[in-house]
């Protein structure tokens, strides 16, 4: 799968309606001055945010070729001659200009002078005019308003290679000693998140972006700003956001991108068009990971079920490393089956090493529970299963539906406190959950 930032709005996998909309708007030139992509993690935003911000850069660019003509560019008008004029009269103002009065002919007899033309005989007087009739005075109407302008229409917008290019060299975002980001790629895009060594975007970048802002656009008619992870936005840093957000100039257009839509800061949420990311349809995600990843269509289907739709876990699990961890996680819980309470300290170390946090291997065990009940529930019906490619592991030890329905129950309260900021890390409400007596 391609980096974020080497993706237009014809590569991004999904998000159909979002990407119809921002062509229509662009199209029709309402592109807001401020756009929010949320959505789940991994579920697409980062390379959404990159082909929206290319459209929008390709948009106003002007064409190098002379033979391709711009769909909104009006024709190229040629004066032509007057009917009564020769062409001479259009050198140098005519030979009248030149003289102040009418040219004598050089080149021949001096025309006959006109004769005069006979006197007219004088008009009747006219007939007086009757009085008019009283007319009632009528109410003044009220202006009408005018109209609202229709937007432009300027026709289909296609990406112009060389943003593409040049904006796809715009990232990552280097910083200098003193924690200024670099300017470097294409000149009219400019890329905003927090650096390596901090966890928020400070006030110092803020700045750096007011500087920009300020300055027009050099290519096309936009200046774009992205910022990632707009929830970590410190107060001070949203303070002076906020000037540009309210009072936009015209040439700006800000992206900004979080997974927590309501972290961000309520002043800047509501001043900023909502665009949600939703998960990509299940099918979908599953023949691009076929087409485009080369993946075996049963893993594929694995993947796309687990991923719960985001393309970015999708690619993860297809990696090798994720299937590894959910087998061990798998045999671990069966364990607990065989032989009972005795195996559980070793079968939950052993799932815990396989999964980088208690809730990363609450979510695996969940998903073995429900393909569980499934095969109880719907015997034979495969396309129901999540993790579809170990049904013969899934059928080796049968429990009653009612009992796999509540360790799902503690399974999730389990993830609940492994999240909880007032709980300490630990694996007792993961033992809690695989055997609550």
């Amino acid at each position: 799968m391609r980096p974020p930032s080497q993706h237009n709005l014809d590569t991004i996998w999904g998000h159909e309606p979002l990407r119809k909309l921002v062509r229509r708007l662009v199209e029709t030139d309402r592109v807001p001055h401020a756009m929010l992509l949320h959505g789940p993690d991994a579920v697409g935003k980062r390379s959404l945010a990159f082909g929206i911000a290319k459209l929008i850069l390709s948009s106003g660019l002007p064409i190098e070729d002379s033979s391709i003509q711009a769909p909104d560019a009006a024709p190229m008008r040629v004066r032509g001659f007057e009917p009564d004029r020769s062409p001479d009269d259009d050198l140098f103002g005519g030979m009248d200009d030149m003289f102040g009065e009418e040219a004598p002919d050089m080149f021949g007899d001096a025309p006959e002078e006109p004769a005069p033309p006979a006197a007219e005989p004088e008009p009747p007087p006219p007939e007086p005019e009757p009085a008019p009739a009283p007319v009632a005075k009528k109410k003044k109407a009220k202006p009408k308003t005018a109209p609202a302008p229709e937007p432009v229409r300027r026709g289909p917008v296609e990406i112009d290679r060389r943003v593409d290019k040049l904006v796809a060299k715009s990232y990552p975002v280097n910083y200098d000693s003193s924690g200024r980001p670099i300017m470097e790629g294409f000149v009219d895009l400019n890329i905003i998140e927090p650096a390596d060594n901090s966890k928020v975007i400070k006030v110092e970048q803020i700045r750096t972006f007011q500087d920009v802002a300020a300055l027009p656009p050099i290519e096309g008619r936009y200046r774009v700003i992205m910022v990632f992870g707009a929830d970590t936005i410190s107060v001070s840093a949203a303070n002076s956001l906020l000037k540009w957000l309210e009072e936009p100039p015209s040439y700006l257009v800000m992206i900004l991108v979080t997974n927590h839509y309501y972290r961000v800061l309520e002043t800047i949420r509501s001043r900023c068009a909502s665009l949600l990311c939703h998960p990509v349809e299940r099918e979908a995600l599953a023949q691009r990971l076929i087409e485009d990843e080369s993946a075996e269509p049963e893993l594929a289907h694995v993947a796309a079920a687990l991923s719960e739709g985001r393309p970015g876990l999708a690619v993860e699990i297809l990696s090798g490393a994720f299937l590894k961890k959910r087998r061990d996680v798998f045999e671990a819980r069966l364990a607990i089956d065989r032989h009972g309470a005795v195996a559980l300290p070793m079968a939950v170390d052993r799932a815990l090493a396989s999964g980088d946090s208690i809730s990363q291997a609450a979510v695996m065990l969940l998903s073995m529970a429900r393909d569980r009940m499934v095969r109880r529930l719907a015997p034979g019906d495969d396309r129901l299963l999540v993790n579809g490619d170990l049904a013969t592991m899934l059928d080796e030890v049968e429990l009653e539906p009612e009992h796999l329905f509540a360790e799902a129950e503690r399974l999730l309260d389990a993830m609940r406190a492994d999240d909880h900021p007032a709980v300490p890390a630990s694996q007792l409400p993961l033992e809690l959950a695989l055997w609550p007596e």
